[in-house]
């Protein structure tokens, strides 16, 4: 009966409802178990169980297809990370463009622009166009990636981890400073998230420090570094030219 009740016989696997259930727009199916189990785990456990217990190999043939539905639904796309190379190659590439160096050029002061000529609305509009357009896309990603779309992603804190992310990294000097920041974040959650609960609060503190401290962020840091290096090394020593008399 619960599988006749629960069960996707397309994919193998069973949905989080019963069949009939008006009150829902959608079925889902969980991939994973939160404060209650999902049903991809309790039919799991009970097909094992009924296998073991009655010896017939067709529940375990039923829980090997369940198994093999759920690597295919967490599996992420390879072509996800084609689509994430070229559209940071496109930006890099806009970036160095004319269009990118007008942008720049407003970034760094908006009324010397116009005096110029530029049309400083129209740029901006363009930047907000773009920026909507990738932020659809990265959704879409994401949603393809998690193989759900959840609404908790839409939340005001969402917006905020993004924010930190871009300023740590040094997104306002750097390229690739969103992309550093991203990596500090999570490696942030992991590490000090296994030694305390509140790593958030440290998260917190820190990016308070390098705000104040260091605006430009890590990516700044490093192309300070890097500069001071470059000031640093002594000059080739040029040899004296002979005279020829």
């Amino acid at each position: 009966e619960a599988i006749a009740l629960f069960g996707d016989s397309a994919r193998g696997a069973f949905y989080d409802t019963r069949l009939g259930q008006r009150d829902l727009i959608v079925r889902g199916r969980s991939t994973n178990d939160g404060a209650m189990p999902s049903a991809q785990s309790l039919m799991l456990h009970a097909l094992l169980d009924l296998s073991e217990a009655t010896g017939d190999e067709q529940w375990r043939r039923q829980a090997e297809g369940l198994l093999a539905s759920m690597s295919r639904a967490i599996a992420v796309p390879t072509y996800l990370a084609d689509v994430i190379v070229a559209v940071s190659l496109l930006l890099w590439r806009l970036i160095h463009s004319p269009f990118g160096r007008v942008v720049k050029a407003i970034k760094q002061n908006e009324t010397r622009a116009r005096f110029i000529g530029y049309d400083v609305w129209r740029y901006k509009a363009a930047v907000l166009v773009l920026s909507a357009g990738l932020s659809g896309l990265a959704g879409g990603l994401f949603a393809m990636a998690q193989a759900s779309a959840f609404p908790d992603v839409m939340s005001l804190h969402y917006s905020g981890y993004v924010v930190m992310m871009t300023l740590v990294g040094g997104g306002l000097v750097s390229f690739w400073g969103p992309v550093v920041g991203a990596i500090a974040f999570f490696l942030s959650r992991d590490v000090i998230g296994a030694l305390t609960t509140g790593w958030m609060l440290w998260f917190g503190l820190c990016f308070v420090v390098l705000v104040l401290f260091k605006p430009e962020g890590i990516a700044g840091m490093f192309m300070t570094s890097a500069e001071r290096g470059r000031t640093r090394a002594p000059a080739p020593a040029v040899a004296p030219s002979a005279d020829v008399g």
